[in-house]
């Protein structure tokens, strides 16, 4: 039976000084974008480095692409591109080219072709040095050796930090390339409300170490809706509305719902009438549940 799932977490944990991540159970579908959202510290750069191996667990049980760690360690790095939200230099005197003739002996689906053509789609002069090299320019450089070397799995935290408005529509236009070839699976984690629009098939939000739940983007826009009433409504009798999450004043006629059709069949039974409803914006979505930690 075919694999359907690129990742699977069960009860995954880490403590790091006074930082715990988890216990974290996810599933992670393949063939598809999954964009991982959260504010900083909430614990995305970690969960990244533990899916690559760089930190170990502490307790838990994790399988990529089939396969686990440590046992399946160095097949399963092949299999994978991981772009870390600062690019890690082996030697920061080395030019772009000679760090990648390094790294490339560790790729044998290394795409030569595929290399060449990266580069002279964001303009990278793999001839100067690393250290010379501007934020920006650095993670067009990691991105391209993150896709020349073939995998099936691509991680990409925080990809378009620094990047320019061109590089960055070209960037999620090669996203959107990858993933459309067989057996090809994108996890990202990223701050940008339009990389989420963009890119993802489904969100997970994070928050101190926490997963807050996995959705299917198109279902989450569809259910959460910002809903205007014909007349105020005192605020307790509509917080008791199953889905609403958020009420403006004592006497609203504004609310906030992640369940559209549930609010609007108990509106309806309680007699209060629907003037308008308005989709509710990514960001706003993503305050409300950190707010309220559902």
């Amino acid at each position: 039976m075919k694999e359907e799932h690129a990742i699977v977490l069960k009860g995954v944990e880490k403590r790091i000084d006074n930082f715990t991540l988890g216990p974290i159970h996810l599933t992670i579908p393949k063939e598809c974008i999954t964009a991982i959202v959260g504010p900083n510290g909430s614990g995305k750069s970690t969960l990244f480095r533990i899916l690559m191996n760089l930190q170990q667990l502490d307790r838990g049980e994790m399988t990529i692409l089939n396969r686990t760690y440590p046992a399946d360690d160095i097949a399963l790095k092949e299999r994978i591109g991981y772009m870390p939200g600062t690019y890690e230099m082996i030697i920061d005197a080395l030019s772009g080219q000679q760090a990648i003739n390094y790294i490339k002996s560790f790729y044998r689906r290394w795409n030569e072709q595929e290399y060449e053509r990266l580069l002279k789609r964001f303009q990278v002069d793999v001839g100067q040095k690393l250290h010379k090299m501007s934020k920006g320019m650095l993670q067009r450089f990691s991105f391209i050796q993150t896709l020349a070397a073939s995998p099936e799995l691509l991680l990409l935290d925080e990809p378009s930090s620094g990047l320019d408005p061109l590089a960055w529509s070209d960037m999620m236009e090669e996203i959107h390339a990858f993933v459309e070839q067989p057996e090809r699976t994108v996890v990202i984690a990223t701050h940008s409300i339009e990389e989420v629009r963009r890119l993802a098939d489904y969100v997970v939000f994070m928050h101190k170490g926490k997963t807050l739940g996995f959705y299917e983007k198109d279902r989450l826009f569809a259910d959460w809706k910002e809903v205007w009433l014909d007349h105020e409504v005192p605020r307790e009798r509509l917080a008791v509305v199953a889905g609403v999450v958020d009420i403006d004043g004592e006497q609203a006629k504004r609310l906030i719902t992640n369940d559209m059709s549930t609010t609007a069949a108990e509106l309806e039974r309680l007699g209060i009438k629907v003037y308008r409803t308005f989709p509710v914006a990514f960001d706003e979505i993503m305050k409300i549940k950190l707010r309220s930690k559902l």
